[in-house]
């Protein structure tokens, strides 16, 4: 807020105050992000003490109040489990603007086969062209590459099974579309409010 245009600090502070009670997509998530909010009663049950250590080894609740504000604001979220250098287990939440999921089953497409994580820039293995990395994982194995196809490393999967849960709010598709209703709303909010200054 130009300090020129309002010269008395108590209308720029009401101008300030203003601009950011308009961020109310922040207010909804928090609204809709109420579970794990606090600690989670789980049933008691047989394997207490175990239940016990990976609640809080994990993570659990930290780990499912970050997934759960991230569903509500982007529709779809993937948790993955993976193993640390010291070969303990762990568990994050990965934003859906940070992979992708595919399925080439015909009856049942909205159930993902293959994740595709993007891990970030990296250089091409010939030359010095920077080139997006990524690593897919299925049941069996996982392939580490790059935007150019090229494979810079490759395993067997060692959990035997995929290791990510993949929480989608559209019951159909196997990717949810974007909120372009909320994201109109901002522009558009946004835009009017440079209008009034």
């Amino acid at each position: 807020v130009s300090q020129s245009r309002y010269k008395d600090p108590r209308a720029r502070q009401d101008k300030v105050d203003f601009a950011v009670s308009l961020n109310y997509i922040q207010k909804i998530v928090n609204k809709l992000s109420m579970l794990y909010t606090f600690d989670v009663e789980r049933e008691p049950s047989s394997n207490q003490d175990l239940v016990d250590f990976y609640t809080k080894t994990l993570k659990i609740t930290a780990n499912m109040k970050a997934a759960n504000e991230l569903y509500n604001r982007m529709k779809s979220v993937l948790i993955e489990i993976y193993q640390r250098k010291d070969k303990s287990l762990a568990i994050r939440p990965i934003p859906n603007d940070r992979f992708f999921v595919w399925s080439s089953d015909s009856i049942e497409p909205n159930i993902p086969e293959v994740y595709i994580k993007i891990q970030g820039m990296g250089k091409c293995l010939k030359g010095k062209e920077s080139v997006e990395i990524y690593t897919a994982y299925s049941e069996t194995e996982w392939l580490k590459f790059n935007s150019k196809g090229e494979v810079i490393d490759e395993g067997e999967n060692i959990f035997g099974i995929l290791p990510f849960v993949y929480i989608n709010k559209d019951k159909y598709d196997i990717k949810p579309t974007p909120a372009k209703d909320l994201l109109q709303n901002v522009i558009q909010l946004n835009s009017r409010y440079r209008d009034w200054e």
